[in-house]
């Protein structure tokens, strides 16, 4: 990334941390669509045992992914023999409502890229600046004269400037090509999702059209993906390397569209050619990153021949091409790229050297208890049982309606600042910036707690579920977030009564995290956090930007990481005090 852009995205988290109102580099525009809610082509459902995997085997697999509390799994939808031997949703998010993919989209750009590869229309070896003469000057075409369409997809284009330059500049192909790169074209590999938006905009430019109109014509089209969306930059360019939302149903399809070399009901929508040269090595990523290398705009994994679509903290679609086998997965976990404790999972049951037979015995005993068990992780954790815990349920409801009933008809006043109802890493992928919380107001109706979280002219309401999470939405400068709210009244070690609200952002990786604490009558603290943590956040940025570069460019820091740790807390992690309105 170039030292001017790093700087513009210092003086970014500068404005977030302080008490500006103006926060965006530029301004802001609805960019995530509301979600839709249509109908969906499912596809065939079958009893484990009927594909050669045993009920008890997967539902162990299943409990042993819930269980990672780091990995916070959203979803996952296992597929053998074409068919969905697994869906499960893990509370509260919902498996059929559309995700963000982050990083995992880049493999469906890379898929649109072989269709007009095998079309005749782009090839491999083309020069990425022939392709748009407008943008690059004379300057741009001789210090790129090296970079080929190959090199975007294998991630060696050297490039300097990466996807920040999405809070810092209008013309994202301009400033590719007006940036000056790191190494030469093809001598190393950088992760750098720009090299996937240039695929996008070279695919736009190829085509006359977006790349949303090729997907529906081409690819979503017929494969019947209907419900998606996919962000674009300021010049309308779907951003290619992030900023797709799909359905989890629909992300199983891509796999098995893979999975089938490229066909679909008998037809071949990717060249055959192109999944064979996708799904092989062709560059060779840091030892952090992955184990076994990186082919066309994806992963490859431990089986021979398999590939991993992968996106931030836990987007997955897993091709095993010799189980004839899909995994498709949603999360909010801190870990990032093609390691985490789930892959690993997902290496220990389906691994190098695991063998799986074509069919097993019926065992419908097993299939019930995987039913039951998929049916107790989507509804969360069960309701302590016997005596003891009917009377704490007993306690903690009427804990519940007296806690609420204290506070119904109370507002509370904030100073504004860095306190915002939207996530932290929502805020900046999404360029939306609200003023931030400047008032809190309570209130109870059929025994129900709402809360009206205020930031300056914009009010949001939510239902608090005590028993179980209630869905409600967020609405930030017009744009629309679906979540699911839970909360539970508490005290802390001085005997203050705190609730706390987790609101799960049911189309993100995130979700937000709010105490509040009652110390006086008259003044509430509140307390914001997020998952994914501070931490990923931070290493998220490191990988992005270059910590290096990132730390460098801020100006007049003693200690830089230092400077970096006090924004992120103060961003991340804000605390702030109100005053009780009077009356």
């Amino acid at each position: 990334m170039d030292f001017r852009t790093v700087r513009r995205v210092a003086e970014l988290l500068s404005r977030l941390s302080g008490r500006k109102q103006e926060v965006a580099v530029l301004p802001m525009r609805v960019q995530k669509a509301p979600f839709p809610a249509g109908p969906e082509d499912a596809l065939p459902r079958a009893a484990p045992e009927s594909v050669g995997i045993r009920s008890g085997y997967l539902q162990s697999f299943l409990e042993r992914a819930a269980a990672d509390r780091g990995e916070n799994l959203h979803s996952l939808t296992v597929l053998r023999h074409g068919k969905v031997i697994a869906a499960c949703s893990f509370a509260p998010f919902d498996r059929t409502v559309w995700h963000v993919t982050h990083s995992l989209c880049k493999t469906v750009t890379g898929l649109c890229a072989g269709i007009l590869i095998g079309d005749g229309l782009l090839s491999p070896d083309e020069r990425v600046a022939d392709i748009f003469p407008e943008k690059a000057s004379p300057v741009a075409r001789i210090r790129w004269r090296g970079l080929l369409v190959r090199h975007l997809l294998n991630m060696t284009s050297g490039a300097s400037i990466n996807e920040l330059a999405s809070v810092t500049q209008t013309d994202w192909v301009r400033g590719f090509l007006d940036s000056v790169p790191q190494f030469e074209p093809g001598e190393s590999f950088q992760y750098n999702s720009m090299n996937s938006y240039m695929l996008s905009a070279i695919i736009c430019k190829k085509t006359g059209g977006t790349l949303t109109e090729f997907l529906q014509a081409r690819l979503f089209g017929p494969m019947g993906i209907r419900d998606f969306h996919w962000e674009t930059c300021p010049l309308g360019i779907e951003k290619g390397g992030w900023g797709l939302y799909l359905k989890q149903e629909d992300m199983a399809k891509l796999g098995l569209l893979v999975l089938q070399r490229g066909k679909w009901d008998g037809r071949a929508l990717v060249p055959e050619g192109y999944i064979r040269e996708m799904s092989r090595k062709q560059s060779e990523p840091p030892a952090e990153m992955s184990d076994y290398g990186y082919g066309w705009q994806c992963w490859l994994w431990a089986r021979p021949g398999s590939i991993l679509f992968n996106g931030l903290f836990g987007q997955n679609i897993l091709v095993i091409p010799d189980l004839d086998m899909v995994i498709a997965s949603n999360a909010g976990g801190d870990r990032m790229f093609g390691k985490s404790g789930y892959l690993s999972l997902c290496e220990t049951y389906f691994g190098a050297g695991v063998k799986l037979p074509d069919t097993c015995p019926p065992d419908p005993r097993a299939y019930r208890r995987l039913c039951r068990a998929v049916r107790q992780l989507e509804q969360g954790a069960p309701p302590e049982r016997g005596l003891a815990g009917f009377l704490a349920q007993r306690r903690q409801r009427k804990l519940n309606e007296a806690r609420s009933a204290e506070i119904a008809g109370r507002r509370y006043v904030f100073e504004p600042g860095a306190a915002r109802l939207l996530p932290l890493f929502v805020q900046l992928l999404e360029n939306n910036y609200t003023t931030g919380i400047s008032g809190v107001r309570f209130s109870c109706e059929a025994e129900k707690l709402y809360v009206t979280v205020e930031e300056g002219e914009q009010q949001n309401t939510l239902e608090v579920g005590f028993q179980a999470p209630v869905r409600g939405k967020v609405c930030a400068n017009s744009e629309e977030q679906l979540v699911a709210v839970r909360g539970l009244w508490t005290q802390n070690e001085d005997g203050v009564p705190v609730l706390k609200l987790d609101i799960a952002f049911l189309e993100q990786a995130s979700t937000r995290h709010i105490k509040l604490f009652f110390d006086a009558a008259d003044t509430v603290r509140m307390r914001l956090s997020e998952t994914p943590s501070k931490q990923a956040l931070q290493d998220g940025a490191a990988v992005v930007m270059g910590a290096s570069r990132l730390l460098g460019a801020l100006s007049g820091a003693v200690d830089g990481k230092g400077r970096m740790e006090s924004w992120l807390t103060a961003i991340a992690e804000p605390e702030l005090t109100g005053r009780l309105e009077k009356a």
